[in-house]
Protein backbone atom coordinates (compact mmCIF):
# COMPACT_ATOMS: atom_id res chain seq x y z
CA UNK A 1 0.00 0.00 0.00
CA UNK A 2 1.26 2.98 -1.01
CA UNK A 3 1.12 6.56 0.80
CA UNK A 4 0.63 9.46 -1.57
CA UNK A 5 0.92 13.02 -1.54
CA UNK A 6 -1.97 14.93 0.87
CA UNK A 7 -3.98 16.07 -2.34
CA UNK A 8 -5.11 12.52 -2.74
CA UNK A 9 -7.74 13.09 -0.26
CA UNK A 10 -8.84 16.54 -2.45
CA UNK A 11 -12.50 16.16 -3.14
CA UNK A 12 -12.90 13.03 -1.56
CA UNK A 13 -16.04 12.12 0.29
CA UNK A 14 -15.82 10.46 3.27
CA UNK A 15 -18.16 9.00 5.68
CA UNK A 16 -17.03 8.35 9.71
CA UNK A 17 -18.79 7.05 12.51
CA UNK A 18 -17.74 7.79 16.51
CA UNK A 19 -16.14 11.10 15.21
CA UNK A 20 -17.08 13.02 17.89
CA UNK A 21 -14.42 12.06 20.07
CA UNK A 22 -10.93 10.49 20.78
CA UNK A 23 -9.53 8.79 17.66
CA UNK A 24 -12.26 9.78 15.07
CA UNK A 25 -12.19 13.20 16.12
CA UNK A 26 -8.54 13.00 15.89
CA UNK A 27 -8.83 11.08 12.30
CA UNK A 28 -11.91 13.45 10.79
CA UNK A 29 -9.79 16.47 11.46
CA UNK A 30 -6.68 15.29 9.63
CA UNK A 31 -8.76 13.69 6.75
CA UNK A 32 -10.64 17.41 6.26
CA UNK A 33 -7.41 19.08 6.29
CA UNK A 34 -6.42 16.88 3.28
CA UNK A 35 -9.27 18.31 1.36
CA UNK A 36 -11.33 15.96 1.93
CA UNK A 37 -15.72 16.52 1.83
CA UNK A 38 -16.92 14.33 5.45
CA UNK A 39 -19.94 12.42 6.33
CA UNK A 40 -20.60 12.83 10.32
CA UNK A 41 -22.88 10.17 11.71
CA UNK A 42 -23.47 10.47 15.31
CA UNK A 43 -25.77 10.76 17.97
CA UNK A 44 -24.95 13.51 20.10
CA UNK A 45 -25.58 16.95 17.85
CA UNK A 46 -24.16 19.05 19.91
CA UNK A 47 -20.66 17.65 19.65
CA UNK A 48 -21.37 17.00 15.88
CA UNK A 49 -21.86 20.37 15.50
CA UNK A 50 -18.66 21.65 17.37
CA UNK A 51 -16.38 19.60 15.50
CA UNK A 52 -18.21 20.42 12.15
CA UNK A 53 -17.22 24.03 13.17
CA UNK A 54 -13.56 22.72 13.94
CA UNK A 55 -13.17 21.15 10.28
CA UNK A 56 -11.29 22.95 7.68
CA UNK A 57 -12.69 23.31 4.27
CA UNK A 58 -17.07 23.40 3.40
CA UNK A 59 -19.38 21.05 2.39
CA UNK A 60 -19.44 18.98 5.22
CA UNK A 61 -22.38 16.99 6.48
CA UNK A 62 -24.22 15.65 9.73
CA UNK A 63 -26.72 13.12 10.21
CA UNK A 64 -28.03 12.44 13.48
CA UNK A 65 -27.94 8.35 13.93
CA UNK A 66 -27.77 5.99 17.06
CA UNK A 67 -25.94 3.20 16.12
CA UNK A 68 -27.65 1.65 18.66
CA UNK A 69 -30.54 0.95 16.20
CA UNK A 70 -30.02 -0.90 12.71
CA UNK A 71 -33.36 0.24 11.85
CA UNK A 72 -32.32 3.98 12.02
CA UNK A 73 -29.16 3.64 10.30
CA UNK A 74 -31.02 1.73 7.17
CA UNK A 75 -33.26 5.00 7.18
CA UNK A 76 -30.12 7.56 7.69
CA UNK A 77 -28.65 5.76 5.00
CA UNK A 78 -31.38 6.20 2.45
CA UNK A 79 -30.98 9.96 2.77
CA UNK A 80 -27.09 9.49 2.76
CA UNK A 81 -27.74 8.32 -0.57
CA UNK A 82 -29.99 11.72 -1.63
CA UNK A 83 -27.42 13.90 -0.26
CA UNK A 84 -24.14 12.91 -2.42
CA UNK A 85 -23.59 11.11 -5.71
CA UNK A 86 -20.33 8.62 -4.56
CA UNK A 87 -18.80 7.52 -1.27
CA UNK A 88 -14.63 6.86 -1.41
CA UNK A 89 -14.73 5.92 2.13
CA UNK A 90 -16.42 4.18 4.85
CA UNK A 91 -14.74 4.54 8.32
CA UNK A 92 -16.60 2.48 10.73
CA UNK A 93 -15.40 3.42 13.92
CA UNK A 94 -17.82 4.30 16.39
CA UNK A 95 -18.03 1.83 19.92
CA UNK A 96 -18.67 1.43 23.40
CA UNK A 97 -18.91 -0.83 25.97
CA UNK A 98 -21.59 -1.88 28.66
CA UNK A 99 -21.07 -3.36 32.26
CA UNK A 100 -24.22 -5.36 32.05
CA UNK A 101 -25.94 -7.37 29.32
CA UNK A 102 -29.08 -5.46 28.17
CA UNK A 103 -30.88 -5.62 24.44
CA UNK A 104 -31.53 -2.92 21.64
CA UNK A 105 -34.97 -2.14 21.42
CA UNK A 106 -34.49 -4.29 17.82
CA UNK A 107 -33.72 -7.07 20.54
CA UNK A 108 -30.06 -7.74 19.87
CA UNK A 109 -26.95 -7.76 22.67
CA UNK A 110 -26.11 -3.88 22.73
CA UNK A 111 -22.34 -3.60 22.22
CA UNK A 112 -23.05 -6.44 19.47
CA UNK A 113 -24.74 -3.68 17.62
CA UNK A 114 -22.56 -1.03 18.04
CA UNK A 115 -18.72 -2.24 17.85
CA UNK A 116 -19.82 -4.77 14.99
CA UNK A 117 -23.45 -5.33 13.75
CA UNK A 118 -23.89 -1.27 12.79
CA UNK A 119 -20.41 -2.09 11.02
CA UNK A 120 -21.97 -4.42 8.52
CA UNK A 121 -25.56 -2.66 8.00
CA UNK A 122 -23.62 0.45 7.00
CA UNK A 123 -21.17 -0.87 4.81
CA UNK A 124 -23.72 -2.48 3.04
CA UNK A 125 -25.81 0.06 2.88
CA UNK A 126 -23.21 2.27 1.71
CA UNK A 127 -22.11 -0.48 -1.44
CA UNK A 128 -24.28 1.67 -4.49
CA UNK A 129 -21.92 4.60 -3.44
CA UNK A 130 -18.86 3.21 -2.78
CA UNK A 131 -19.24 1.69 -6.12
CA UNK A 132 -19.15 5.16 -7.73
CA UNK A 133 -15.81 5.92 -6.73
CA UNK A 134 -12.43 5.18 -8.53
CA UNK A 135 -10.86 4.32 -5.31
CA UNK A 136 -13.50 2.72 -2.66
CA UNK A 137 -12.38 1.57 0.45
CA UNK A 138 -13.90 0.79 4.06
CA UNK A 139 -11.83 1.08 7.41
CA UNK A 140 -12.87 -0.80 10.82
CA UNK A 141 -11.95 0.07 14.04
CA UNK A 142 -10.61 -3.42 15.25
CA UNK A 143 -8.35 -3.99 18.73
CA UNK A 144 -5.57 -5.96 20.36
CA UNK A 145 -8.18 -7.23 22.22
CA UNK A 146 -9.77 -9.31 20.13
CA UNK A 147 -8.29 -12.78 21.42
CA UNK A 148 -11.39 -14.42 22.41
CA UNK A 149 -12.75 -17.88 20.84
CA UNK A 150 -15.59 -17.64 18.21
CA UNK A 151 -18.29 -19.27 18.99
CA UNK A 152 -20.97 -19.66 15.85
CA UNK A 153 -24.11 -20.95 19.01
CA UNK A 154 -23.12 -17.83 21.14
CA UNK A 155 -22.70 -15.02 19.16
CA UNK A 156 -24.36 -12.55 21.45
CA UNK A 157 -23.24 -13.85 24.63
CA UNK A 158 -26.29 -15.21 25.87
CA UNK A 159 -24.05 -16.98 28.40
CA UNK A 160 -21.46 -15.65 31.22
CA UNK A 161 -21.31 -12.28 29.59
CA UNK A 162 -18.82 -10.19 30.74
CA UNK A 163 -18.24 -5.95 29.67
CA UNK A 164 -14.19 -7.51 28.60
CA UNK A 165 -15.35 -10.21 27.01
CA UNK A 166 -18.28 -9.00 24.82
CA UNK A 167 -16.21 -6.03 23.88
CA UNK A 168 -13.15 -8.31 22.64
CA UNK A 169 -16.03 -10.95 20.93
CA UNK A 170 -17.35 -7.76 19.36
CA UNK A 171 -13.70 -6.71 17.78
CA UNK A 172 -13.04 -10.22 17.05
CA UNK A 173 -15.92 -10.50 14.78
CA UNK A 174 -14.77 -6.71 13.37
CA UNK A 175 -12.37 -8.75 11.71
CA UNK A 176 -13.41 -11.75 10.77
CA UNK A 177 -15.96 -9.70 8.87
CA UNK A 178 -14.06 -7.36 7.52
CA UNK A 179 -12.12 -10.55 6.27
CA UNK A 180 -15.24 -11.99 4.45
CA UNK A 181 -16.49 -8.56 3.25
CA UNK A 182 -12.91 -8.11 1.20
CA UNK A 183 -13.34 -11.76 -0.53
CA UNK A 184 -16.57 -11.36 -1.08
CA UNK A 185 -16.16 -7.56 -2.58
CA UNK A 186 -12.67 -8.46 -4.33
CA UNK A 187 -14.68 -8.57 -7.42
CA UNK A 188 -16.01 -5.18 -7.12
CA UNK A 189 -12.44 -3.92 -5.90
CA UNK A 190 -13.53 -2.28 -3.01
CA UNK A 191 -11.00 -2.68 -0.66
CA UNK A 192 -11.29 -3.76 3.29
CA UNK A 193 -9.21 -3.41 6.01
CA UNK A 194 -9.44 -3.06 9.82
CA UNK A 195 -6.75 -1.49 12.23
CA UNK A 196 -5.60 -1.79 15.84
CA UNK A 197 -5.37 1.70 17.41
CA UNK A 198 -3.85 0.14 20.67
CA UNK A 199 -4.62 2.12 23.88
CA UNK A 200 -5.95 5.57 23.69
CA UNK A 201 -6.62 8.11 26.60
CA UNK A 202 -9.83 9.13 26.17
CA UNK A 203 -13.58 9.17 26.85
CA UNK A 204 -13.82 5.83 25.12
CA UNK A 205 -16.99 4.39 27.24
CA UNK A 206 -17.26 6.27 29.82
CA UNK A 207 -20.47 6.29 31.73
CA UNK A 208 -20.86 2.45 30.78
CA UNK A 209 -18.36 0.61 32.45
CA UNK A 210 -19.81 0.44 36.05
CA UNK A 211 -17.72 0.10 39.05
CA UNK A 212 -14.58 -0.83 37.10
CA UNK A 213 -14.51 2.18 34.97
CA UNK A 214 -12.59 4.43 37.72
CA UNK A 215 -9.49 1.87 37.40
CA UNK A 216 -10.12 1.76 33.35
CA UNK A 217 -9.82 5.49 33.45
CA UNK A 218 -6.50 5.11 35.58
CA UNK A 219 -5.27 2.88 33.60
CA UNK A 220 -5.95 4.85 30.44
CA UNK A 221 -4.44 8.13 32.03
CA UNK A 222 -0.83 5.73 32.82
CA UNK A 223 -0.54 3.77 29.35
CA UNK A 224 -2.71 5.30 27.06
CA UNK A 225 -1.58 6.77 23.52
CA UNK A 226 -2.79 10.55 22.85
CA UNK A 227 -5.41 10.14 20.42
CA UNK A 228 -3.66 11.53 17.40
CA UNK A 229 -1.19 8.53 18.17
CA UNK A 230 -4.22 5.88 18.21
CA UNK A 231 -5.41 7.60 14.83
CA UNK A 232 -2.31 7.21 12.97
CA UNK A 233 -3.55 3.36 11.05
CA UNK A 234 -6.58 4.74 10.16
CA UNK A 235 -5.32 8.37 8.88
CA UNK A 236 -2.78 6.44 7.31
CA UNK A 237 -5.25 3.98 5.68
CA UNK A 238 -7.33 6.44 4.25
CA UNK A 239 -4.45 8.53 2.73
CA UNK A 240 -3.27 5.80 0.86
CA UNK A 241 -4.03 4.26 -2.36
CA UNK A 242 -6.19 1.46 -1.90
CA UNK A 243 -4.44 -1.81 -2.94
CA UNK A 244 -6.61 -4.88 -3.90
CA UNK A 245 -2.94 -6.64 -3.00
CA UNK A 246 -3.91 -5.50 0.07
CA UNK A 247 -7.28 -6.27 1.22
CA UNK A 248 -8.90 -8.48 4.29
CA UNK A 249 -6.15 -7.06 6.28
CA UNK A 250 -5.52 -6.22 9.93
CA UNK A 251 -3.00 -3.16 10.47
CA UNK A 252 -1.10 -2.18 13.82
CA UNK A 253 0.40 1.28 13.21
CA UNK A 254 1.29 1.62 9.31
CA UNK A 255 1.94 -1.92 8.99
CA UNK A 256 0.07 -5.37 8.33
CA UNK A 257 0.25 -7.61 11.66
CA UNK A 258 -1.72 -10.83 12.17
CA UNK A 259 -4.46 -11.20 14.20
CA UNK A 260 -5.45 -14.32 16.39
CA UNK A 261 -5.83 -17.74 14.95
CA UNK A 262 -9.43 -17.54 15.36
CA UNK A 263 -9.60 -14.12 13.59
CA UNK A 264 -7.89 -16.03 10.36
CA UNK A 265 -10.28 -18.66 10.54
CA UNK A 266 -12.77 -18.32 7.24
CA UNK A 267 -14.94 -20.87 8.33
CA UNK A 268 -15.84 -18.62 11.71
CA UNK A 269 -15.98 -15.42 8.97
CA UNK A 270 -18.23 -17.58 6.93
CA UNK A 271 -20.33 -18.75 9.56
CA UNK A 272 -20.49 -14.92 11.06
CA UNK A 273 -21.81 -13.77 7.80
CA UNK A 274 -24.67 -15.64 7.25
CA UNK A 275 -25.80 -15.15 10.80
CA UNK A 276 -25.54 -11.64 10.62
CA UNK A 277 -27.28 -10.91 7.00
CA UNK A 278 -29.70 -13.59 8.01
CA UNK A 279 -30.51 -10.98 11.30
CA UNK A 280 -30.17 -7.90 9.00
CA UNK A 281 -32.91 -9.19 6.78
CA UNK A 282 -35.22 -10.11 9.54
CA UNK A 283 -34.72 -6.35 11.15
CA UNK A 284 -34.52 -4.23 7.65
CA UNK A 285 -37.77 -5.60 6.71
CA UNK A 286 -39.25 -4.16 9.88
CA UNK A 287 -38.10 -0.96 9.11
CA UNK A 288 -40.49 1.59 7.01
CA UNK A 289 -38.37 4.39 4.43
CA UNK A 290 -39.17 7.42 5.43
Amino acid sequence: MNCIPMSFLENKTVLITGATSGIGRAATIAIAAQGAQIILLARNSERAAQLLAELPGKGHLFFLCDMLSIGEIKIVSERIKQSVSKLDILINNAGTWFSERQLTSEGQERTFVVNYLAYLQLSLQMKDLLLQSQHPQIINTASFYHKQTFNVNDIQIQHSYSMSRAYALSKLYVILITRELARRWQADQIVVNCFDPGSVNSNFGRGQGGWIEPFLRLQKRLFGKKPLAGAKPLIYLASSIPDLAVTGQYFQDTHMAKPSKSAQNDLHAAQLWDYSVELLQKINTLVPLQ
